[in-house]
């Protein structure tokens, strides 16, 4: 425990030189994620200038000191965070240590402001450079105009990224090093080699939920193949929503794909899916609407919110999609796109091209097919999505913050709140274990050499210590008593009841 004294000058001095790195420590009941800026240790500062130490230690020294506790971290390193970054999971999970949550992401997270997780494989197998580069640049400018931080996820290097800086998302966009399409079955692989990859739509669900964000926006999301009654096509996507508390917003299903077949699917996957605006009418990637229909819709950013707030308090484990419609002057006409589909599909039956190539080859022929048209539609509804699912993002904040009130049925009671101050860090969850040792014997005593034993936890000790004294001639017995009182004060501290 440090005094609420000197705290200053002792933080500065012991944290400079220190490694300035992200830097990951576990316990068994919590995860702590901590980052800090790379140009300086200290002072400990925020964006609002230089914080007083003193007030953060009133208002968060108790908690800090269980953090520490809990981990083995001292006490300074866990408060000279440039940015005080922290943020505790409790989830006793080892996939923490191949995942890099950049500052920016970091300080979002650990301060409850609205994140928006962003895909890769757009910019790795969706868009030619330098179109993929622009895109992702643009959206994640839209995002922040909305008030959200933007966290595209990918991986560089064999490791997971959650929020890319721009030196790896150019990396990614030209393809300098070639890159997976990382979807669940292959993280082991790309990660255990140390390669690069883009996160698919199922493989940045899996990430988003990881670590805590809840909204996620793409293009188009996967499904069931043309003819996937036969050939068991079926994305990933799909599976991963049923299985992530995470809503993703995108104009729908790719419309290459089988799109009622993937929405009974999704309903058998237990997944909430609704569609953005006053119609149910379900959104057909290029055009606003495809023949069917979603079950419900929503038409506000705060109703969406409402919604997904709704399914993680109920805390079930299944997403919501939301399929949002491409804006009016950026569709395409419904036989155009649907002529150039067919011949794209028919051309890649022909080359025997299957898997997960599948859907970027009939991506990049549509886009030969329509003269670019379909490039500038998907750039547009990305863009509008990437706008919509900001929107949502902080709505949703609004609702889930400890400040927000919520209704409570009148059946229940809430026996107490607790609430962390502003910027504190927040531990969910964690497990207590209670151990109690009784003897029941009056007495044990070793027969070989008449020795007398405190209880199990300190014998071997005790049984050193009296050989020892043997050994140099002196006569255990004299300081037998004293070592029994301090024995049973030493039992008694530590939980254990000793008799005899």
């Amino acid at each position: 425990m440090i005094p609420a004294g000197d705290q200053t000058r002792d933080l500065q001095a012991r944290n400079r030189g220190r490694l300035c790195e992200p830097n990951l420590k576990k316990s068994t009941s919590a995860i702590v994620i901590e980052s800090q800026d790379i140009n300086s240790c200290s002072p400990l500062s925020t964006n609002h200038g230089e914080m007083d130490t003193s007030d953060f230690y009133q208002n968060d020294l108790g908690l800090i000191n269980k953090v520490s506790e809990l981990t083995g971290q001292g006490l300074p390193e866990l408060v000279a965070m440039h940015h005080k970054v922290l943020r505790v999971f409790s989830r006793g999970i080892s996939n923490f240590k191949l995942v890099d949550v950049s500052p920016e992401v970091s300080r979002a997270l650990a301060e409850r402001q609205p994140v928006l997780a962003l895909e890769s494989t757009i910019i790795t197998h969706g868009m030619p450079y330098p179109r993929n580069l622009e895109m992702a640049e643009s959206v994640e400018q839209i995002v922040r105009e909305q008030g959200a931080v933007p966290a595209t996820i990918g991986i560089i290097g064999g490791r997971v990224k959650v929020g890319l800086e721009r030196d790896s998302m150019v990396e990614l966009a030209i393809l300098k090093t070639p890159a997976v399409k990382t979807s669940r079955r292959d993280f082991p692989y790309v990660l255990s080699k140390g390669l690069n990859g883009g996160t698919t739509v199922s493989g940045t669900i899996i990430v988003a939920n990881l670590v805590g964000i809840k909204v996620f926006a793409t293009g188009g999301i996967g499904g069931v193949h043309r003819g996937g009654e036969v050939s068991m096509d079926v994305s990933a996507d799909l599976t991963e929503l049923g299985r992530n508390p995470v809503t993703v917003v995108s104009s729908g299903v790719k419309s290459i794909l089988d799109i009622g077949r993937t929405l009974e699917y999704l309903e058998s996957q237990g997944v909430c899916v609704a569609t953005y605006g006053p119609t149910k009418d379900f959104p057909s990637f290029y055009t606003p609407c495809s023949p069917h229909q979603a079950p419900y819709h929503v038409e506000s950013p705060k109703e969406a919110a409402g919604l997904i707030h709704s399914l993680l308090e109920l805390g079930l484990k299944s997403g919501v999609l939301l399929g949002v419609p491409v804006p009016g002057q950026f569709s395409m006409a419904g036989e155009e796109i649907e002529a150039a589909i067919d011949a794209a599909v028919a051309e890649a039956e022909q080359k025997n091209i299957t898997g997960k190539e599948v859907t970027p080859y009939i991506l990049s022929r549509v886009s030969a097919l329509t003269s670019g048209k379909s490039l500038d539609t998907n750039v547009a509804l990305m863009l509008n999505n990437a706008k919509v699912g900001a929107q949502i993002a902080v709505e949703l904040q609004r609702l889930t913050s400890p400040s927000s009130s919520s209704s409570v049925s009148p059946g229940f009671q809430p026996s107490s709140t607790v609430r962390s101050p502003p910027g504190a860090p927040v531990v969910i969850g964690g497990s207590i274990l209670d151990c109690t040792v009784r003897i029941k014997e009056d007495s044990i005593k070793n027969q070989e050499k008449g020795r007398r034993t405190i209880g199990s936890p300190r014998k071997r000790w005790m049984d050193q210590a009296q050989k020892d004294m043997e050994d140099k001639g002196a006569d255990w017995r004299q300081v037998a008593e004293g070592e029994v009182w301090r024995d049973r004060q030493e039992c008694k501290r530590r939980g254990l009841e000793t008799s005899g």
